[in-house]
């Protein structure tokens, strides 16, 4: 009996492959928007790949009702370009996750690295297979695959933000501090904003602000909200300054937003309280959020900041 086979597609769990993510907390999201590139790293858990120099990037397919334990940024890719051109080898999988991991290494080498196995899907009766012309795998468990090279990012086809699960972080524990994070999706988003505002970063803009979108609302809708939220609408100290001048308070709020993107809110709130009134505030907030993309009649539709 083969590894894979005791892990096949069972009738009730096949699940079409629409796309695979790379899940990531806010400061690997910022490197990578930085980075303009998800970058493999070595693979350093219980893996047997452990040690063996092997970098991947890893994806999945699942998607999660109580949120994902690796982060709360997803970038998702399509996955005839994850695969083009290479090769799949069975590595392992890891019984104690529940549901079980299955993982599988997608790799431009002929030859698998020790311990790993070749699979093919077309033959191969395991967790993912191909035929008829579909890709599918096995939802009942969970899905890991260990690309071997780094992905630019663009190559990706949406940006999402995702509650993380509440209990359990596969990467920081108990420490993480997106843990048990207050309305989560927008305060993700806008610290990611905030990053690609003040760095001038717009190697994900299109998935910001996409053509066409899916979703209820762009991710520029959320991340303008978590930004609302965090330096206007949360600032208890109040906007009773000197500033009235549309370029003064524009200053202001990129020098806020540099200090909110570096994680120090008060101070961004001491920085803002400079200017005279909530409405100059936001006026100077659309500004940059217009000119990083672009677009001089940008304005918010939706939520707390719209008022």
């Amino acid at each position: 009996m083969k590894p894979w086979e005791k892990y096949r597609i069972r009738s009730d769990s096949r699940r079409e492959m629409e796309g695979v993510y790379h899940v990531a907390h806010v400061p690997a999201a910022k490197r990578i928007v930085e980075d303009r590139t998800v970058k493999a790293n070595l693979v350093g858990d219980k893996s047997i790949l452990k040690g063996s120099g092997t970098s991947v990037t890893w994806l999945s397919a699942n998607t999660w009702a109580q949120g994902p334990m690796y982060g709360t940024i997803a970038f998702s890719f399509a996955w005839d370009d994850i695969i083009r051109d290479r090769k799949f080898f069975w590595v392992e999988a890891i019984t104690d996750y529940s549901p079980t991991a299955f993982r599988i290494l997608i790799s431009g080498r002929d030859d698998p690295p020790e311990g790993a196995l070749p699979y093919d899907p077309r033959h191969d009766d395991g967790p993912l297979r191909f035929a008829d012309r579909e890709w599918s795998w096995a939802g009942h468990l969970t899905s890991e695959f260990m690309l071997e090279d780094d992905i630019p990012l663009r190559k990706s086809e949406r940006l999402a933000f995702e509650r993380h699960h509440p209990s359990h972080c596969n990467l920081h524990g108990s420490s993480c501090e997106e843990l048990r994070q207050r309305d989560p999706e927008p305060v993700t988003a806008g610290k990611l904003l905030a990053h690609a505002l003040v760095r001038d970063a717009h190697a994900i803009d299109r998935l910001w602000k996409p053509a066409s979108q899916s979703q209820l609302r762009a991710p520029l809708e959320t991340g303008y909200d978590g930004l609302y939220d965090a330096l206007i609408f949360e600032n208890d100290i109040g906007f009773a300054g000197a500033l009235t001048r549309g370029a003064s308070c524009l200053a202001a709020m990129y020098g806020a937003l540099a200090l909110y993107d570096a994680g120090q809110l008060r101070d961004a709130h001491e920085l803002l309280a400079t200017i005279l009134g909530e409405d100059r505030c936001k006026t100077a907030l659309i500004a940059v959020v217009r000119a990083h993309f672009r677009d001089p009649v940008w304005t918010p539709r939706l939520g707390r900041g719209r008022r």
